[in-house]
């Protein structure tokens, strides 16, 4: 039998999910493991032994490779996921990948598996920064850049290598995926929905996205990780964005577009070419170049 987490809000669901295993394992032959079942008490929850039957846990509860729990739960996910990808980025530097090679092994083995947590818990700025550190470690081999990370960012033809910025991709995941559950229509009862309007209703009304609406509860003191969610907004200037164009790839598109081009208006195109080609030569020395050519520019 596979892992299975389940919410049970008193004594009467205990006893309920109890006998429910009994029932499944009379069919199918399996038995529940109650040495290796945890538990994690939520709230102003008390139960006694004889209704929690199970190993209750006092800080944290890990449900599919994410923690929860008590403060710090947060960190703890993160620190956790970064250590894997770290392991995996030092074995790919072992290769010999051009940039653009490195770039398609950050989307391919990075970004999906940092997304998975992004999904439930915001990128905080310690977190990012160790994101970024890592990622421009993979990509120069030292802890010196050799051009700008504002200017790798930014697309070719502004002069940049399009390199992922995953730490913002990574704070869009997790807005997109607030404003989804927003906007749910087809079931209004979605635990996600519901959450969403209860913690994110009074942000909506001040950026002036929503009417007052008294059937729907909702909570003035907003959790610290949906206090993301109107940091971001107005870092990047969305509020009038339209709420049906919040998903990563136009945010992303929007955010990309803001860019200015780094020209260096007398080096040709195909000059343009050998310089991208010698940055990542081993024998230059660490330096950070403040000017970068910018094809479009390059004529």
């Amino acid at each position: 039998m596979v892992n299975v987490s389940v919410f049970c809000a008193d004594g009467r669901s205990i006893k309920e999910l109890e006998k429910t295993c009994i029932e499944f394992g009379k069919v199918s032959g399996t038995k529940i493991n109650s040495t290796k079942s945890e538990t994690l008490l939520l709230g102003q929850w008390t139960p006694t032994r004889d209704q929690l039957p199970f190993f209750i846990k006092q800080d944290f509860l890990k449900i599919l490779g994410v923690w929860f729990g008590r403060e710090g739960a947060a960190e703890k996910s993160w620190e956790e996921r970064l250590a894997n990808t770290k392991q995996k980025l030092e074995l790919w530097s072992l290769r010999k990948l051009t940039i653009k090679g490195k770039s398609l092994v950050l989307w391919n083995k990075t970004l999906q598996v940092l997304q998975y947590v992004a999904q439930v818990w915001p990128v905080q700025p310690r977190t990012a920064k160790a994101i970024r550190r890592m990622i421009f470690y993979f990509i120069w081999n030292s802890k010196m850049d050799r051009v700008k990370r504002e200017v790798m960012f930014k697309t070719d033809d502004k002069g940049g290598k399009a390199l992922l910025d995953i730490t913002i991709i990574l704070r869009e995941t997790f807005i997109c995926y607030c404003m989804r559950n927003t906007l749910r229509t087809e079931d209004e009862n979605h635990v996600g929905f519901l959450m969403a309007r209860f913690f994110l209703m009074p942000t909506w009304r001040y950026l002036g996205w929503a009417e007052w609406e008294r059937a729907i509860l909702y909570k003035w003191e907003t959790p610290w990780l949906y206090k993301e969610v109107k940091k971001f907004i107005k870092e990047f200037g969305l509020v009038a964005t339209a709420l049906t164009q919040w998903t990563p790839k136009t945010i992303q598109c929007q955010i990309l577009a803001r860019d200015i081009s780094e020209p260096i208006s007398t080096l040709s195109s195909t000059a343009a070419d050998n310089v991208w080609k010698n940055i990542t030569s081993k024998y230059l020395p660490n330096q950070t170049l403040c000017g970068w050519p910018s094809r479009e520019a390059c004529q």
